[in-house]
């Protein structure tokens, strides 16, 4: 299984095609498989509008923990054609642990300008105590252009 998933990553667009199988690859028994098909869902782009809503069922389904935070990751890599994510995302930086803050903020940010509405919670998770969500946080906001850069001298 894993050499298809492997060439279906390098075929990359072209493979359109396998998204409904990758898809339903998200409750596969086998975890190492339900792990994988985040990353090749976001490797096959263009995305198609059933990708981000199973992306989102493999984040928030209770299921298997690596496979949930493999789909945060997933719609960060995807960035800005997750917008529908948003709200889920937002969520996500409330998560008790601190991988899954992080991921989501870093997430937020790829999306980009798009994410306004979760600048209020990036805000919160910028004052995170875990520096790795903070620094998320904080780089997110900037990806928004909620802050302006610092200048060099």
């Amino acid at each position: 299984m894993y050499s298809a998933c492997d060439a279906l990553v390098l075929i990359g667009p072209k493979a359109g095609q396998a998204v409904p199988a990758v898809i339903d690859l998200l409750n596969d028994h086998d975890c190492e498989v339900q792990r994988s098909a985040p990353f090749i869902l976001a490797a096959l782009g263009p995305i198609t509008t059933n990708v981000i809503p199973a992306l989102i069922n493999a984040l928030t389904n209770d299921g298997d923990w690596y496979t949930e935070e493999n789909a945060l990751r997933a719609i960060g890599l995807i960035g800005p054609a997750a917008t529908n994510a948003i709200p889920d995302l937002v969520l996500e930086l409330k998560h008790f642990h601190p991988d899954f803050r992080e991921f989501a903020a870093e997430a937020l940010g790829n999306i980009g300008p798009k994410s306004k509405s979760a600048i209020p919670a990036l805000l919160a998770a910028e004052r995170d105590q875990n520096i790795a969500v903070s620094d998320a946080a904080r780089s997110a906001l900037l990806k928004i252009e909620v802050v302006a850069p610092a200048k060099a001298p």
